[in-house]
């Protein structure tokens, strides 16, 4: 019945008493027969992702509201619903009080005024990596009791979006959320001006099952975390991702990075006020943190003036594989002497549209002549990096060349630099020597034959022919 077209579910349905999986997903259905669906003793699967509700105002709403309540008392009285998937746009629809825990092994519940958001879960939230989803426009506070207990306790996988007023660690104390792997907030008011604020002495973890991290649209965002965390609190935490808070200067300070420990994948994107990733005001970091962090994103970052900004780097960099950097406008070099000596394990290196990078690696004029050597980068990709002049050198010490032969790339397979007009250094011309005969040629009969597919489209389009 997926797909059903009309309104109402025939309340015919109930007959079906030996039906193990009833799927009426649909645009269309706005009423369903709860007395109907008590009488399916024997369904172990129901997905109702509907408007059901949704749409009734006035005197209507308070009987829409009953004949919800109704339906979802029905739902848990049957024993053996183990997998329910269910769309509600009003949280008063659910009953106020249940007595026993309803059992479902698998859920995906999402409670949204607004039905486009809730459309738009039918494709984002189907994953069969978390099967137990929610999610919310409100706060876990607004909640009925035994939902709290018997359903969001349970979450592996909690999106908020569009909600107000919220507290990211009073929703962790109040939903009780140690199973939580994977939380998203997005579109939150402007309330919301700091995710995680300690307050008081807090002696147990919090999110230590949380494996994915993702924020967007938080517009009044200024801080990810203020005051400290206990230990053990984010330990699992394997991907971060932010985008579009652009009130947010400074990402991640000493506070939180000491609790990523995991960390293996973080990407920034689309931030404007964000002028340093890393940030550190002492030295109470401990060498090698994010010991684990593989791969890097740095994307439209339009006011980035620093990956890293402190008193030591603290070799974040030593075990990233792969690095992007984006549109980082105010960007002018990547890394550090220091940093890039330690880049053990680079595999990956793309930067592109930079508008004032001068270097990728800078260095004090009392190391500008050390070696720099990168011993696993395989790919490297530079593009329309207009101020580029080297890859390695220092600023006061720009004009000798002889500093740019002091790098190597003993594995790079594969380099590709486009329209850095002012890059013509030593290392231009060493990276394009590397480059194997078997790419240019394939590249050059690449671009001949595209060129000569245009000319017969272009002729065929001419003289009227396919």
């Amino acid at each position: 019945m997926r797909g059903y077209p009309h309104k109402k579910l025939p309340e015919e349905i109930g007959g079906l008493t030996n039906l193990k999986l009833l799927d009426f997903t649909s645009e269309s259905v706005e009423e369903v027969p709860s007395t109907e669906i008590g009488k399916l003793s024997n369904l172990e699967e129901l997905y109702m992702q509907c408007c059901w509700g949704s749409s009734v105002e006035g005197s209507e709403a308070v009987r829409a509201r009953e004949e919800a309540k109704a339906c979802f008392e029905q739902l848990i009285g049957l024993l053996d619903l183990h997998i329910l998937k269910v769309f509600i746009s009003d949280v008063n629809f659910m009953p106020s009080i249940v007595s026993r825990d309803p059992g479902w092994e698998k859920f995906d519940i999402c409670i949204h005024r607004d039905w486009l958001i809730r459309r738009r879960q039918l494709d984002s939230s189907s994953s069969p990596v978390y099967s137990r989803v929610l999610t919310l426009d409100m706060s876990m506070d607004t909640l009925q009791k035994w939902f709290v207990d018997f359903v969001a306790k349970k979450t592996e996988k909690l999106q908020y979006i569009q909600c107000p007023d919220l507290c990211i660690l009073t929703e962790y104390d109040l939903g009780k959320l140690h199973e939580l792997k994977y939380l998203s907030v997005i579109r939150s008011d402007e309330n919301l001006k700091e995710l995680m604020s300690v307050t008081g002495i807090r002696n147990e973890p919090v999110f230590q099952n949380l494996e994915e991290l993702h924020l967007d649209q938080l517009h009044s965002l200024e801080k990810l975390c203020v005051g400290e965390l206990p230990t053990g609190s984010l330990i699992n935490l394997r991907l971060l991702k932010v985008r579009r808070c652009h009130k947010l200067m400074n990402a991640f300070e000493s506070n939180l990075l000491q609790r990523l420990q995991k960390l293996e994948n973080l990407s920034c994107e689309v931030m404007d006020g964000l002028k340093y990733v890393f940030s550190s005001e002492g030295s109470e970091l401990e060498q090698g943190t994010l010991p684990k962090l593989k791969e890097m994103r740095l994307d439209n970052l339009v006011n980035l003036i620093k990956i890293w900004n402190g008193p030591a780097s603290f070799r974040i960099f030593d075990h990233v594989k792969v690095l992007v950097v984006l549109q980082c406008s105010k960007l002018k070099n990547i890394f550090t002497y220091d940093e890039a000596d330690n880049l053990l394990n680079l595999e990956d290196l793309s930067v592109e549209a930079c508008k004032d990078l001068e270097r990728v690696i800078d260095a004090s004029e009392e190391k500008v002549r050390s070696k720099i050597v990168l011993p696993k980068l395989k790919k490297l990709s530079l593009k329309n990096l207009s101020k580029l002049t080297r890859f390695y050198g220092s600023t006061g010490n720009a004009t000798r060349d002889e500093d740019e032969e002091n790098i190597e790339f003993p594995l790079l397979k594969y380099s590709d630099v486009q329209r850095c007009h002012s890059f013509n250094s030593p290392a231009k011309k060493k990276l394009d020597s590397m480059i194997p005969n078997s790419f240019i040629r394939n590249t050059c009969q690449t671009k001949i034959s595209t060129i000569k597919r245009r000319e017969e489209v272009w002729k065929g389009r001419r003289y009227g022919h396919q």
